[in-house]
């Protein structure tokens, strides 16, 4: 089983007069869909970039499966974690089946040496997100949500035991962003480990199964939806108050009124 562990975790940045310290600790399963939640500038992106070895703390460490991520090669790294940024945009004209080919570079070949399973995992990927009809399309033609489901088929098309997605629904209609969610949740049900930064409540109670909700660089709740997404803490969190309700199996969110920090 795979395993992913974040131990007193500090991290400060941005400028003396407008620091952010980051302080966190912990650790993720196999099997289960984690959603990181909390205002603009929580400190969910920080957090991510820290789990996939992109950017290292000043105290604390990241453990996989036993070893330090620090001590862990690039090579590493990249077959055991696919990384989805927050930035996204690609405005130089790749087609897109050649970006979720890309996805497969982690193991040492070229586009054009790639072998059988490559095949195999890029025709998922692409399957998995119906990202089919896009694939001779140029990137830079595409819009920004049809550019967020192709950069997620490449992530998918790595294979990588760890999936960390930043914000994968910027930019998607309902309709897509629920589909997101499913292939990020059948992603986790494979027995990976992903843990997505997500802003729309609503979608991560119905889909997550483990939320960490982030409040000025600290987590301030991690359990279930329905634990976490409590009246008192939206209201200490993102200032607002909301309905939080079961309707059909389903846990919903719905703000209807700002509360004035």
């Amino acid at each position: 089983m795979i395993h992913l562990a974040a131990g007193n975790i500090l991290f400060k940045t941005g400028s003396h007069q407008a620091a952010i310290t980051l302080r966190g600790s912990c650790s993720f399963e196999g099997g289960i869909l984690t959603g990181m939640i909390g205002a603009n500038g929580a400190g969910k992106t920080t957090f991510l970039k820290i789990l996939a070895g992109l950017q290292s703390p000043e105290r604390g460490q990241v453990i996989l499966n036993d070893r330090r991520l620090a001590d862990l090669s690039p090579q590493q790294k990249a077959e055991a974690i696919a990384y989805l940024p927050q930035d996204r945009r690609i405005q130089w004209p790749v087609k897109a089946c050649d970006l979720i080919a890309l996805g497969r570079l982690r193991y040492g070949r070229s586009l054009n040496r790639l072998n059988q399973q490559d095949s195999h995992a890029i025709a998922h990927a692409v399957e998995t997100t119906k990202t089919g009809d896009l694939l001779d399309r140029s990137m830079d033609s595409l819009s920004g949500g049809e550019q967020a489901r192709i950069l997620l088929a490449r992530a998918l098309a790595v294979d990588a035991p760890i999936l960390l997605a930043d914000e994968p629904l910027a930019a998607l209609d309902p309709g897509y962003a629920m589909q997101i969610m499913e292939v990020l949740s059948q992603e986790a049900q494979k027995g990976r480990i992903v843990v997505v930064a997500l802003h729309d409540l609503t979608l991560a109670a119905r889909y997550c199964d483990r939320l960490l909700l982030w409040h000025r660089g600290e987590i301030v709740a991690d359990g279930k939806p329905e634990t976490v997404l409590t009246q008192d803490r939206l209201e200490q969190c993102y200032h607002i108050k909301a309905i939080s309700q079961n309707y059909r199996g389903h846990w919903l969110v719905t703000p209807y009124d700002r509360v004035d920090s």
